[in-house]
Parts: structure tokens; C-alpha cells; sequence
């Protein structure tokens, strides 16, 4: 009898990891998270960020603002209306998304407009980050949402109208803030190189008017970035 049981609980578990594997290859990859050189990040990914960038200094207040990106990109397999789910959880501060043009600050649980990305091109920069205010952590969770164009609507306007198809894959980005930690990590350090990048994530070689990333590289081997603004 005993060893008829532990053989049923070893069929179970069997069973139990096969349609967990069936699940996980049911996920429809038709729009996919990946980083800036296009690799997949995977469904059910957890992933921590910590890198501060910082904004132009406000002339008013004298503030200078801080975020932390979260990296994430998203491919579009096959060209498909979608839009990006969030769940936030954030200690304090303000969480941006940029999708699917204006970038606009988002709280709780909800998801953005929907846009229509096209496939074989570029990955979308999400240009999602955490802008906090204090130190602490912040959890969101992204989950990739595909819809299907019906036609349109309204007059005499005319808006496009979609139905819900089904989620894609799903990415929970912790973003860490200590600032104690950042000011000593880049004390004392003479910058050997800079570079510019747009907000695609191209590296742009002589920068004009705009945003951009910069990128200095200390003496170390380290590297900081800031987001800066060229007039």
C-alpha cells in the first residue's frame, strides 16, 4: 500500500508539472517584454532595478528629479492593438508610463489607452520609471493586454473601437531607491567617457536639441546615467 501511494502522489506531481508546462506554452507571445537589444524577458519574470537617472533641476523649487527605469521594452510579434495592464505599489512618489504616446503618471490598478504597435520594427520603449520622492521600494506589476480593431464609432467623430482579446505576458518590476547608497557609490570618481542616447535607446553621436540619456563611465569602470534635456 505504501508503495502504491508515494507511485500516485509521483503520477500527480507528474501530471501536476505537465499542465504547468502546458500552461506556460499556452502564453501567447504574440507581444512580448524584452530589454533595449531585444532580449525576451520571460513570462513571470521578476526583475530588480536600482539605477538613478536625474532630470534638469527645477528653477523654481531648485529640485533635481530622480527615476529609476525600468528597462522594459515591448515587441511586437505581429502587428496587434494592445495596451499595458499595471498593478502599483508604491511607497511614495509618482510612477510613469508612456504608452501609448503621452506619457502621463498612473496610480493603482488599471490600464493605459490602448495603441497599436506594429511588428518588425524597433521595440517600444515603454519609458516606464519610478520618480520617488523618499527612499524605499516600489512593486509594479505590467502585464502586456492584446485587443482586436472592430470598427468604429461615435459622430460625428469617429474613435476606434476595440475588444479585449486576451493578457500577454506578465513582468513584475521592483524598483529600489537608497539614496545613502547611490551618493557613496559615486563619490570621488573622475568620468573617463560620455555618451547620449534618445529615448529609443539609439546611441545618438552628436546630440542637438531634446531628451536624452547620458552616460558617463568613471575611472572605475562603473557607469552613471542621467536623463538630460539639451536646448
Amino acid at each position: 500500500m505504501k508503495k502504491f501511494y508515494i507511485l500516485a502522489v509521483a503520477l500527480m506531481m507528474g501530471a501536476m508539472g505537465a499542465f504547468a508546462q502546458d500552461e506556460e506554452d499556452d502564453v501567447d507571445n504574440t507581444l512580448e517584454f524584452v530589454t533595449k537589444d531585444g532580449t525576451v524577458v520571460p513570462n513571470g519574470s521578476t526583475v530588480e532595478v536600482s539605477e538613478v537617472e536625474y532630470g534638469q533641476e527645477d528653477p523654481v523649487t531648485g529640485k533635481t528629479p530622480i527615476f529609476i527605469s525600468s528597462g522594459l521594452y515591448v515587441k511586437a510579434n505581429e502587428t496587434t492593438p494592445m495596451s499595458v495592464g499595471y498593478n502599483i505599489d508604491i511607497p511614495n512618489g509618482a510612477l510613469q508610463l508612456c504608452f501609448p504616446i503621452t506619457c502621463m503618471d498612473y496610480t493603482g490598478k488599471g490600464e493605459t489607452p490602448v495603441g497599436t504597435l506594429k511588428a518588425g520594427v524597433d521595440p517600444f520603449n515603454l519609458q516606464t520609471e519610478w520618480k520617488p520622492d523618499a527612499a524605499g521600494t516600489a512593486v509594479v506589476k505590467y502585464t502586456l493586454k492584446k485587443y482586436l480593431y472592430v470598427g468604429d464609432f461615435g459622430e460625428p467623430i469617429a474613435y476606434p473601437k476595440y475588444e479585449f482579446v486576451n493578457d500577454c505576458s506578465t513582468v513584475v518590476v521592483k524598483y529600489v531607491y537608497d539614496p545613502t547608497g547611490i551618493s557613496s557609490a559615486t563619490a570621488g570618481k573622475d568620468v573617463v567617457s560620455t555618451t547620449y542616447y534618445d529615448m529609443a535607446g539609439r546611441q545618438v553621436k552628436e546630440p542637438s536639441k531634446g531628451l536624452f540619456i547620458k552616460k558617463s563611465k568613471m575611472a572605475d569602470g562603473t557607469v552613471t546615467s542621467t536623463k538630460v534635456v539639451l536646448k
